[in-house]
Parts: C-alpha cells; structure tokens; sequence
C-alpha cells in the first residue's frame, strides 16, 4: 500500500490517503481488486452506529473503471454487519474537484443502503 500511496499521481490527494501514516487512525479497510488481490485504496470508517463517520480514496489507476460502485456495494453489507444504521454527512473533497461527480454518485449509492 505504501508505494501507491507514495506514487507521484498521489500528491495532492486529500481523504483517508493523508492519515494512512498517522498512527491515531484507526478502522481503516483495504481495498482490494479481486483478481489480482493487490490494494486499490483506502477506506476510513468510525463513529456511532447511528451517525457512522466514512471516507474512501481510490488509487488514480483504478478510478473508472466501476469499482468505486462495487466497493460502495461491499461496504454497505460490512457496515450493516457490524451494526451501522445511518451514515452522517460525508464531505466530498477531491483534488482540484475533478472527481466530484463521481463521489457524489457514490455517497448516493452507499446512503441509499441506509435509509
């Protein structure tokens, strides 16, 4: 995970990437493509059950490509398995907010799950 995280592409990405390293983080999931069983990305999730705190980055290499809609998928089931029941307001802060459509998309997809 460090050599994606560290990739040049990768600088001015904001999200779960900038407290990967930071040892008081805690309850972050890998992200992982299925068929390669290589890292993709990071997810952050924490908070109460009832206002439950999420925030995701994906390696620039593995955006577009529908995995952000599958992860959403997976999530939703983790998080329910483990007792969520509503998601709080998730910011969206993308580098230069040229992927913030896609979010977007994606917080709709996961909230929908909590409803």
């Amino acid at each position: 995970m460090e050599e994606i995280i560290g990739h040049n592409d990768h600088e001015f990405d904001k999200g779960p990437i900038s407290n990967w390293s930071n040892p008081t983080s805690s309850s972050f999931l890998l992200v992982v493509v299925l068929d390669e069983n290589n890292p993709i990305g990071l997810i952050y999730h924490g908070g109460p059950v009832d206002n439950h705190d999420v925030g995701w980055w994906i390696a620039k290499n593995f955006r577009r490509k529908g995995l952000g809609s599958l992860t959403m998928e997976v999530l939703a089931s983790y998080l329910k398995g483990i007792g969520v029941t509503r998601i709080g307001n998730i910011t969206i802060d993308t580098y230069d907010g040229k992927y913030n459509d896609a979010s977007s998309k994606l917080v709709k997809k996961l909230k929908s799950h909590f409803t």
